[in-house]
């Protein structure tokens, strides 16, 4: 009957699993041939660790920020004056997760996945320290990205970031 098993999931189409090795192998998130030091807008949602809430809670449509949450934007609004080629945008830092845009400046001066590195590692360095957990895990691994193209969705983009906290609220209430 297990054979059986293994079998039928050999057959599926998702490819996120590798059957012969029983192991998970992550799927890949980037663009495969997209240039990430490219100047341009760039959407981001950057998840803690196990989703936990720890960054503060959302009442009445408005985050209200923990002392973690309180750190991770400083983080945020920091990366200007710590990393030259980049500019910050949008941002909202919601209870498990934060959303932001943010702008490569200058081509090939810098690329987004050190920006994101910078960011994870200095915010968690922060929020550790309001939690008193030095080298706990903040960050899931990775992120996601979108590459903003154009005006309209950059305009969307600032929309979805600037509603979040009262798109939280009325899903919490339907719950």
């Amino acid at each position: 009957m297990a054979a059986a098993g293994l079998a039928l999931r050999a057959m599926r189409t998702d490819t996120s699993w590798n059957v012969n090795l029983g192991t998970h192998q992550r799927r890949r998130l980037r663009l495969p041939s997209y240039d990430y030091s490219r100047q341009g807008a760039y959407f981001l949602t950057i998840c803690v660790a196990e989703r936990e809430p720890i960054l503060g809670h959302v009442k009445a449509g408005a985050v209200v920020l923990s002392p973690a949450g309180e750190a991770v934007l400083a983080a945020w609004q920091t990366l200007p004056s710590r990393i030259r080629g980049m500019s910050i945008d949008e941002f909202v830092v919601m209870p498990d997760h934060v959303h932001g845009i943010l702008w490569l400046t200058e081509a090939g001066s810098v690329s987004l996945p050190r920006v994101v590195r910078a960011f994870k590692s200095i915010a968690a360095i922060q929020v550790n320290a309001v939690l008193g957990g030095p080298g706990s895990r903040v960050w899931q691994r990775s992120y996601y990205e979108r590459v903003i193209r154009n005006e309209r969705e950059l305009n969307a983009a600032r929309r979805y970031i600037e509603n979040n906290p009262l798109a939280w609220s009325i899903r919490a209430q339907s719950r």
